[in-house]
């Protein structure tokens, strides 16, 4: 695994960023890829993953537990017939990944037991994990929780129920598909995330034996339970918010990029949608889209909310481009109670905001200044590098570890199109 915390990054600023990224594979789809392969003893090999921290923490958890995985490049080899630790707790990056949480079902459901700990990730508010400790009870699951340490067995195969998940949640309904997967009789699902990867696993589980129908207007999902899972073969879809961040990069840099490699054009019609009120000329094709901007962006106001509404993964991203737009903005964060720490550290740079409660004011003024700033958290760090790029006088941003756990070689990408970004060590 590659330890990258004693990174800093130094940013030349002033750049028009212009040229070709291809997209890598979704951060949000492999991780639960990757976990949900622990329902099947057979083979698994799973394409186009992303070269980022957070697979390289579940890929080592997988062996401590006594998988088999072998990693090809962007190709991971998986055969999970000997998994035989159930106690992960003392792992020692548990902690590290929100993704550690999505272990509790396919384990609960296969094995009847697991010990863990609370999951990591970015500092960006309360992510509580309830919802996905209380209706897996209601599979049958017995559950402790300790110390944040969490203990959960079950005294036979797990059983089906109906389901309603109290709010809307990403990481919950796949832990509760995960958890029905093998579990005797039906489970019906209501109120589920409507996020492209939900589908996409889905897919992936259908096409090892799971019986899985979908009933998107009504937010449903009804799984009958089966006795085992066979193998397959499954390839990673674009990263939609890799996608939008690039996006964004050529709009606020009066660049021209192409991001090439996507296959989900119809899954970012979100993100489309509001960026096209900037100003720049989107050319969009199949498996590309081509953002040309000649000048300075108009802002625009967006409110998060659950697929198919704004993502709030691409909320910092919308930040930085209002706070060098033409006019004042208004953005609503619906999903995160503290997805701030940007904006603190954009103010550092000229920019202007006002902030109450989750509601963020903003008005654009005509350029960024260089500044020394501190990285907190994923989507805040790309978001923060894309800032030092334009800006007038270098940027030095400290904690750059962040960027690595969902983007795979972001500098990299951004140097082949014209940045200039060293890193410190």
């Amino acid at each position: 695994m590659k330890n990258k915390k004693d990174i800093k990054l130094l940013i030349s600023g002033k750049k028009k960023l212009s040229g070709i990224v291809n997209i890598s594979g979704s951060k949000n789809l492999a991780l639960p890829i990757i976990i949900s392969s622990i329902l099947t003893d057979n083979d698994i090999i799973i394409k186009n993953i992303p070269l980022i921290n957070d697979i390289y923490i579940i890929i080592d958890l997988l062996k401590f537990m006594g998988s088999n995985i072998y990693f090809d490049k962007s190709t991971c080899y998986i055969n999970n017939k000997y998994i035989n630790n159930l106690d992960i707790k003392n792992y020692k990056h548990i902690n590290e990944t929100r993704a550690s949480i999505l272990l509790l079902g396919p384990t609960i459901s296969k094995f009847n037991r697991i010990s863990t700990s609370f999951p990591g990730g970015c500092n960006i508010g309360d992510r509580p994990i309830d919802l996905h400790i209380n209706n897996i009870k209601k599979f049958g699951v017995n559950i402790y929780i300790n110390n944040n340490i969490i203990n959960a067995f079950s005294n036979g195969k797990l059983i089906g129920n109906y389901i309603n998940i109290e709010k809307i949640s990403f990481g919950a309904t796949l832990n509760i598909i995960f958890a029905s997967i093998l579990a005797k009789g039906k489970t019906i699902i209501k109120n589920i995330s409507l996020e492209p990867e939900i589908f996409e696993v889905i897919k992936f589980l259908n096409k090892l034996g799971s019986k899985i129908k979908v009933y998107i207007k009504e937010r449903i999902i009804i799984v009958e339970g089966v006795i085992k899972l066979k193998g397959g073969i499954f390839k990673i879809s674009s990263d939609r918010i890799e996608i939008g961040t690039f996006m964004v990069s050529s709009i606020v840099s009066k660049g021209d990029i192409t991001c090439n490699n996507i296959n989900n054009i119809s899954n970012i019609k979100n993100i489309i949608s509001k960026l096209s009120k900037t100003g720049a000329n989107l050319i969009i094709k199949k498996n590309s889209i081509r953002v040309i901007m000649n000048y300075r962006s108009k802002s625009i106001s967006i409110k998060t909310s659950p697929y198919p509404g704004f993502p709030t993964d691409m909320q910092p991203q919308i930040c930085l481009l209002n706070s060098i737009s033409i006019g004042n903005s208004i953005i609503i964060e619906n999903i995160f109670n503290n997805r701030l720490n940007h904006i603190y550290e954009l103010i550092k740079m000229g920019a202007k905001f006002y902030i109450k409660k989750n509601i963020i004011y903003c008005l654009g003024v005509n350029n960024l200044n260089g500044s020394i700033l501190n990285a907190k958290d994923l989507r805040g760090s790309a978001t923060l590098i894309i800032a030092g790029c334009i800006a007038n006088d270098n940027t030095l941003i400290n904690n750059a570890y962040h960027l690595y756990r969902g983007y795979e070689n972001f500098e990299n990408k951004l140097n082949i199109i014209g940045a200039d970004i060293k890193r410190i060590y």
